[in-house]
């Protein structure tokens, strides 16, 4: 009997041991910084990894890399991804590659099939199970969670419905546009749809929808731009579009005085103190009684980057407003990058390092801004930035109505 345990006990260190340096040389791998080094090293493995956590990390990062390569490299490492990504995971990683080399004509083929798969993908249960888990970690709320699984569904099914442009395939595109719609009404998607009803010559329903995305984001450059030229192809003349257009930022200025009171909030800002770049500290006790413009930002975040013009030119409004203070916090981990990022931008507004305040305000991405009133509540908050939105008008409404 001792002899048996002896034997198991020995089969299973030795099992160990055999597992450990393939965990060990994964990690060593996934450190390797340059591309090429690593995309042999992770090839020589990738077959023998058992762990589909490891899996998944190696393969998110290599197949991105290896979709220009040869096709018995490119279906090993996507087969490796399948068996170690969810739904979610993998349509989502199908969808970034498919949109980062849209413009690849050369590799078209292999990228619609993929972006198709995650078509497929994104409509199944289980891509709807696997988000949830995903949203529920980041904190979502019951009702956010519902807002947001159309978003992510559509981001997926709007590349693949600008492949199927691509390839000629209008209708088909436009029945894919339709489908998102039907869940999701955003601005981007309705100027695609009316992109796409132009292709066809159906100029007025593509005015129509245009106009409407207008209405939505106002200072959406490509909507304004589209309405000119529909507008020609219509025959109509400039004063009427002038016209349309006027009407259509009213409505989208309209629509946010409306909500004021319906998205405003009572919630205590909590206790907090910020360093600035210059070494100065200020605290949120020092802020009583001021209205307080907050924006959450990284460098990194694309969203960020395209709001902070827009939060800059709102900040040059009210500097010499004694009673509005701005906080530009960063979110950065590394802190060397954001005294460069803003010195480049030519901001001049107050920047903070974020030093875990934002988790203090409970944010779930950036950007996210508050509008805290003069009595320390936060009334108002901004999550995220949306092409072509008038964050300026926006973000004074909010501060004007707290006067």
């Amino acid at each position: 009997m001792k002899k048996t345990t002896l034997i198991i006990a020995l089969i299973m260190s030795i099992s160990a041991c055999a597992i450990k340096p393939t965990e060990n040389r994964i990690e060593k791998t996934l450190a390797i910084e340059e591309d090429s080094v690593f995309i042999q090293e992770a090839l020589n493995m990738i077959e023998d990894v058992e762990s589909s956590e490891l899996k998944y990390r190696l393969t998110e990062r290599l197949l991105p890399l290896v979709v220009d390569r040869e096709e018995d490299i490119y279906q090993l490492v996507l087969n490796a991804t399948r068996e170690s990504h969810n739904a979610m995971q993998y349509a989502m990683l199908a969808n970034t590659i498919a949109w980062k080399n849209r413009e690849n004509t050369l590799l078209e083929d292999r990228l619609f099939s993929l972006i198709e798969d995650a078509a497929v993908q994104c409509r199944t249960g289980e891509f709807i199970d696997a988000l949830s888990v995903y949203l529920d970690k980041r904190g979502y709320s019951p009702l956010e969670k519902i807002e947001a699984e159309p978003q992510y569904r559509s981001m997926i099914l709007d590349t693949y419905a600008y492949y199927l442009m691509k390839m000629g395939r209008v209708e088909d595109a436009l029945d894919v546009y339709e489908e998102i719609l039907a869940e999701y009404d955003d601005p981007e998607i309705l100027i695609n749809v009316s992109r796409a009803q132009a292709k066809l010559n159906r100029y007025q329903h593509a005015m129509e929808n245009v106009l409407k995305a207008l209405s939505r984001a106002p200072a959406h450059e490509d909507a304004l731009s589209l309405i000119y030229e529909y507008g020609e192809s219509l025959s109509y003349p400039a004063s009427a579009i002038d016209t349309m257009v006027e009407k259509a930022v009213s409505d989208a200025h309209e629509a946010i005085i409306s909500t004021l009171d319906e998205i405003r909030m009572d919630k205590p800002m909590p206790v907090f103190k910020l360093e600035n770049l210059d070494g100065s500290v200020v605290r949120s006790s020092d802020l009583q009684g001021k209205i307080l413009v907050i924006d959450f930002f990284a460098t990194w975040c694309g969203p960020c980057r395209r709001a902070l013009p827009k939060v800059h030119q709102l900040y040059q409004s009210y500097e010499n407003d004694e009673d509005v203070r701005f906080l530009i916090v960063s979110t950065d981990k590394d802190k060397s990058k954001v005294r460069p990022f803003i010195e480049a931008n030519q901001y001049s507004f107050p920047v903070y390092y974020g030093n875990g305040v934002s988790e203090k305000f409970e944010i779930k991405g950036v950007p996210t801004m508050f509008v805290v009133g003069p009595d320390g509540k936060i009334r108002y908050e901004k999550i995220g930035y949306a092409e072509g939105e008038d964050l300026e008008f926006t973000l004074m409404m909010y501060v004007n109505s707290l006067r």
